[in-house]
């Protein structure tokens, strides 16, 4: 007689329509056939102590960002489960500390979406360097907009601050279209000029914010920034909000310093730019889509995939983040 092999269950805690936005059908149909796949049916984000009730009988919990899975999860959860998988690079609403204590594995994925927002950071400013999205309200409008000269990227320096992963994909893009690239990454080595922050400020025609968020760069790009920038430059955030003022962003428009801004992440609900910046015509804005393209999200999935393969099959995953607590 066989005996009975266990099937893990794994709770996939995306909502319905984070599940379609965010998780590729191939994903999903991999992940069934590592275990059960239990899936939140509510269309409600359940977190912390909520999703401790809703995961017993559960091994492995596969959460989406908006995720919080704090102490009260990890003290009152079933023990049957080994780890937590978010499904991004983020896993700043998981308590990884509590989760460390619980014996819990926290993994999280690669970005997989260096091609995807490398080629929005080129085109939010090609945009704000021909003012297309202004030319195309005007026409909705049923007005005339007067034409002021572009700006053409060829030839133009670009200023990367943050030369990680996204920054050198987008390098390699500005290069093919004949620009000139700088980058300010104290710890970074990339086959380009490096320069401090303040000379690429004052050099750059096109200034792009893909530096990490931790403490040293909130505020990052505040009054003293945008005013030692060059007159007529364009500022592109695709980063984290918290790295700019953005009083101080709101400041270098009115006085005329930047040409615009380019600006998919800010102050707003989930890293979005606010209302009152994303409303003027001197700025492009989109709601912290840069890597919302199918292939982005199918590697990020995917990603989930294989750390929940690895736990299965009795290993710390290789995207542990604290994995060298447990090992």
């Amino acid at each position: 007689m066989t005996a009975d092999v266990h099937r893990p269950r794994i709770y996939l805690a995306y909502t319905a329509d984070e599940l379609e936005r965010y998780y590729s059908p191939g994903a999903l149909a991999a992940l069934e056939a590592l275990g059960e796949v239990v899936r939140n049916d509510t269309g409600e984000v359940i977190e912390k102590a909520a999703l401790a009730d809703v995961t017993r009988g559960c091994d492995i919990v596969i959460a989406h960002r908006s995720v919080g899975v704090d102490a009260a999860f990890f003290a009152q959860m079933d023990p049957r489960i080994r780890a937590v998988i978010r499904g991004a690079m983020d896993v700043s609403t998981i308590d990884v500390d509590a989760a460390t204590r619980a014996g819990v594995i926290v993994a999280n994925t690669s970005s997989g979406f260096e091609r995807a927002v490398a080629e929005h950071a080129i085109a939010l400013a090609i945009d704000v360097a021909r003012d297309m999205t202004r030319a195309r309200e005007a026409f909705l409008a049923g007005t005339e907009q007067p034409t002021r000269q572009g700006l053409e990227l060829g030839g133009a320096t670009l200023g990367i601050v943050g030369m990680g992963r996204i920054g050198r994909e987008l390098a390699r893009l500005a290069t093919a279209l004949g620009m000139r690239v700088a980058y300010a990454d104290p710890s970074a080595e990339a086959p380009y000029e490096r320069l401090d922050f303040a000379d690429l400020l004052a050099t750059s025609d096109v200034v792009a914010c893909l530096a990490v968020s931790i403490p040293e760069t909130r505020g990052l790009f505040d009054d003293a920034a945008f005013g030692s920038m060059k007159r007529g430059a364009i500022f592109l955030n695709l980063s984290r909000g918290e790295l700019v003022d953005e009083s101080a962003l709101e400041r270098a428009l009115n006085a005329g310093i930047l040409r615009g801004a380019g600006l998919d992440v800010g102050s707003g609900l989930d890293q979005t730019p606010p209302l009152h910046l994303a409303r003027r015509p001197d700025v492009v804005a989109t709601p912290h889509s840069a890597g919302m393209t199918a292939a982005a999200r199918h590697v990020q999935a995917m990603d989930t995939v294989d750390q929940a393969r690895q736990v299965i099959a009795g290993a710390v995953p290789d995207r542990a983040v604290n994995g060298s607590a447990l090992a």
